[in-house]
């Protein structure tokens, strides 16, 4: 793999050009003034989401801050300099550094983004379209591949989480293919009615090996007038009362019976 202080020496030779490579995208905001699309989060932004109503001189100063970290290998602060630029210009080369960063900081994932975007960019040239292809197929040689299977018979509802975050992939015939980050992951595989799925270790660059997630059923409660002690209880209370019933019926019974013995109350 090139090293990112490659990379972005020869980024620093297109930085003479950066006012060509910004020009566009800087005419272009200022027909959007007024509507501020917002970036997603931590990804690499696209051209469509990136904020280009910062000032281009601004822009400039945050690819030169970039290059900057990324010759004293401060990947994190060169990766955070260039999507400013990327998001204040929409600069291609920008987006080409933005994207060695990610690969350097072992994002490998946002890195092939950011590189597949590159490679069909119509604002590159030849060298910087050679080099974002280099990158793509660097990023996805790092990629480590998990699958999932058998979750056909788990039902409908099945949510797959990586590292707490809902997994875009598709559950296709009850298999799940993830790419991965090369490193320490958390998945998690939940269905309703299911008692929850979760493994956490090492993943690695390249095919690893598969899972089989057991979903089994969430063992039911049975309800209070389901329990046959409940019922058991009342039937030896009703036959209870029902004896007591019938005895104070009969001695009501033989008050009334004249051939009783009884007391006479006289007034």
């Amino acid at each position: 793999m090139r090293s990112l202080r490659g990379a972005c020496l020869f980024a620093a030779c297109l930085f003479a050009a950066m006012s060509v490579s910004f020009a566009a995208p800087m005419g272009r905001a200022a027909a959007q003034e007024g509507s501020v699309p917002q970036t997603s989060g931590s990804s690499a932004p696209t051209p469509d989401t990136a904020v280009r109503m910062r000032p281009s001189d601004a822009a400039r100063a945050d690819f030169a801050a970039g290059l900057e970290a990324a010759a004293e290998e401060r990947w994190s602060d060169a990766e955070r300099a260039f999507r400013r630029s990327y998001e204040g210009s929409g600069a291609p080369v920008a987006l080409l550094n933005l994207a060695q960063c990610l690969r350097s900081l072992g994002r490998v994932v946002e890195a092939r983004d950011a590189f597949a975007r590159l490679v069909d960019h119509s604002g590159l040239g030849p060298e910087a379209r050679e080099e974002a292809r280099r990158g793509l197929e660097d990023a996805r040689a790092q990629l480590g591949h998990v699958v999932l299977r058998g979750l056909a018979d788990v039902g409908p509802g099945v949510q797959v989480r990586i590292d707490g975050v809902e997994a875009a992939a598709p559950i296709l015939a009850g298999v799940v293919e993830l790419e991965l980050d090369p490193g320490t992951h958390a998945l998690e595989v939940t269905a309703p009615e299911r008692t929850a799925w979760r493994w956490q270790g090492v993943v690695e660059a390249g095919p690893n090996a598969p899972l089989d997630p057991a979903l089994p059923l969430v063992p039911r409660e049975a309800s209070v007038w389901e329990s046959p002690w409940l019922w058991l209880g009342v039937g030896v209370a009703v036959l209870a009362g029902t004896a007591a019933g019938v005895g104070l019926w009969a001695a009501d019974e033989a008050q009334l019976d004249p051939r009783s013995p009884a007391l006479v109350f006289r007034f």
